[in-house]
């Protein structure tokens, strides 16, 4: 059970709140239209005085909100919605991948190991250029094989860029903390049929290097053969 005085109080409970409605033309500026705050007292004349003061408050408050509507009308001023600042999520582009590459794998792999995977990202830039990583696309992707293809590589050629371009960007976007799925996956590399299998070394040419050793007397390579 609750009751009402006329110093905007009532009491719930035996604990006293203060309580005012918000004034009609200010209503707009607030999330709610009544003033309730609890005052933690069971004494009716400590919450008269609380109560006064936070009245006389809430009118200097009140007031100072309808000045500053009349100054900003009178200037031609209006308040603007907060906008939220948009989050920059974290990228790079392919060649600052490729420079975390170098850092972190090429120690101790020799200049072999650098010269190739720049060369490889060479290849890259030269076809889509330095993107930043969250733009390249599985289309780009495909781009970038028919580009090696018509350069002249062969498809295990083509495999292995493509491995080496897949891995360089793998580790600069763990490192850099980009999100975007690496467009080098599952990139079909068609098979140009120049792989050939190793074919096994006639017989009649084995016994005809096998008569060839005899006649120099060479006993090592008769034991390989």
């Amino acid at each position: 059970m609750y009751t009402r005085s006329p110093d905007y109080l009532y009491c719930r409970n035996g604990i006293y709140y203060f309580t005012r409605n918000v004034p009609s033309d200010l209503k707009s500026r607030f999330n709610k239209n009544r003033v309730v705050v609890s005052l933690h007292t069971r004494s009716i004349s400590r919450a008269q005085k609380s109560a006064t003061a936070l009245s006389d408050r809430l009118d200097r408050y009140f007031e100072s909100l309808r000045l500053e509507r009349f100054h900003s009308q009178e200037l031609g001023l209006s308040f603007s919605p907060l906008v939220t600042p948009a989050i920059t999520q974290p990228d790079a582009t392919i060649s600052e991948a490729l420079n975390i590459y170098i850092r972190l794998k090429g120690i101790g792999r020799g200049s072999v190991f650098v010269s190739t995977a720049r060369r490889n990202i060479s290849y890259l830039t030269e076809c889509i250029g330095d993107l930043m990583l969250s733009e390249i696309k599985p289309t780009d992707a495909g781009k970038f094989r028919d580009h090696l293809i018509a350069r002249g590589l062969s498809a295990s050629s083509v495999k292995r860029v493509m491995a080496s371009v897949k891995a360089i960007y793998n580790l600069g976007a763990k490192e850099l903390g980009v999100t975007h799925p690496n467009p080098f996956t599952s990139v079909f590399i068609p098979d140009d049929g120049l792989a050939s299998r190793r074919l096994p070394v006639p017989i009649d040419v084995i016994r005809s290097i096998q008569t060839e050793c005899f006649k120099v007397d060479d006993e090592n390579l008769l034991r390989q053969l």
